[in-house]
């Protein structure tokens, strides 16, 4: 039996005998010693597995059947502390030589599917909390906001990691401030990736970003991402990004049977530190949802400026989340990005939800049409534990000097423990 197959048994066995141990486990009491936080200690386990074939103009079809198996201890709380190891391996379950998982090869001969094979340490950190404030230092997930300039971006195999120390406080109610010190970025291409900044992105970054909640209309963000990218050859990366955001909802109709959510974003992004670049763009973002029970529907607009032929970047966001999900927009163009965006969903029986968007993309300097998109995808969760998404993204070129269309399918089943 090869190792691909014994990593799917064994997966699947470990599973099963945690559902027992879960079912079985006492309550256990608030430990003493470190023995006891130890012994008293939490496995977590999260195994994935995802067929993905993609289609780009110009290149050969991909098709990837990868594995993904997290596994992490963390420790009970002692005096406040508690230590969290976790690893990660992903295997290609097919050849790894029908896809391409880096977008830069040589040469890239088919579809990228930023999925290769790597094992490594993906978490160890040690976190500390004191009545209001929680202090985590360490290799760690870092989601700030709603991820659009920082994020983990879990959408990928292998998870994007920061080693960072972050402060959260919520001392004064509804105000939630947390502040993150970066030294490295582990990127989602793993630590074999022949580019060394797609592997790992070596900073210097301070994250600011507060948020209250206590508004009647919605809750108020206010963030400032200083990013000092100290990789050779990658000083442009960066940059200072100051912004704020405002998210709420609200109920309509007699019956209050409809619900109107809505959200603005405004930022300006500037070089700084050792970059040789002179710009200064702008990012806003607006939408608004309505909807009554099953149905929601929703119009946004999100534009990452330009200036001096520099556009707005966001290289530490959940890149996937945005701009269409047949990623073709990770980098912004240099002329920056338009996109008109419509999107409805639908709640189904046993807990699945349809959703289906569209994305109109143009240049916001140069009015040059970029292409359109549309998305569908179909989500269930059917238990704590167990869920499965399939996801369809097909994307058409515009004018000359688009990018290349593409198409993605993918179908994952997902186990969480």
């Amino acid at each position: 039996m090869n190792n691909k197959k014994q990593l799917l048994i064994l997966t699947a066995i470990f599973a099963s005998t945690l559902n027992a141990q879960e079912e079985a486990a006492p309550a256990a009491t608030d430990p003493d010693s470190l023995t006891d936080a130890i012994a008293q200690g939490t496995v977590n386990l999260d195994a994935r597995v995802r067929f993905e074939t993609a289609e780009q103009d110009g290149l050969q079809d991909s098709d990837a059947f990868t594995g993904r198996v997290r596994l992490g201890y963390q420790t009970g709380k002692l005096y406040g502390f508690q230590l969290l190891t976790e690893f990660e391996g992903t295997t290609a379950l097919n050849d790894e030589g029908d896809f391409d998982g880096y977008p830069i090869a040589a040469p890239n001969t088919h579809t990228v599917i930023a999925d290769p094979e790597s094992a490594e340490l993906n978490r160890l950190q040690l976190s500390w909390q004191y009545e209001d404030t929680t202090v985590v230092a360490g290799r760690q997930r870092v989601n700030l906001d709603n991820s659009r300039f920082v994020g983990n971006d879990g959408w990928r195999q292998n998870e994007q990691t920061f080693d960072a120390l972050l402060i959260l406080n919520q001392s004064i109610e509804d105000l939630t401030l947390a502040y993150a010190w970066v030294d490295q970025v582990n990127r989602m291409y793993g630590a074999d990736a022949a580019v060394g900044a797609l592997s790992r992105l070596h900073a210097n970054a301070h994250l600011f970003s507060a948020s209250y909640a206590g508004l009647s209309f919605g809750k108020l963000t206010a963030y400032n991402y200083y990013l000092d990218v100290e990789n050779q050859g990658f000083e442009d990366a960066s940059t200072n990004t100051f912004g704020a955001s405002l998210a709420g909802s609200m109920n309509l109709g007699t019956d209050d049977a409809y619900t109107l959510s809505y959200y603005a974003e405004y930022a300006r992004q500037s070089d700084t530190a050792d970059s040789t670049l002179s710009f200064g763009a702008d990012y806003y973002h607006i939408n608004a949802m309505i909807g009554r029970d099953p149905i929601t529907f929703g119009l946004g607009y999100e534009v990452l400026g330009s200036d001096n032929g520099v556009s707005v970047q966001t290289p530490l966001a959940s890149l996937h989340n945005f701009n269409g999900f047949a990623d073709v927009f990770l980098a912004t163009p240099a002329g920056g990005l338009e996109d008109f965006y419509i999107v409805g969903t639908c709640d189904l029986p046993k807990d699945c939800t349809l959703s289906a968007y569209y994305h109109n993309f143009d240049s916001e300097a140069t009015n040059l049409d970029l292409g359109d998109e549309f998305d569908i995808v179909l989500a269930c969760q059917y238990n704590k534990n167990w869920a499965a998404i399939a996801k369809y993204a097909d994307y058409s070129q515009g004018d000359a000097g688009s990018p290349a269309s593409v198409q993605r399918f993918s179908l994952q089943l997902d186990y969480q423990y």
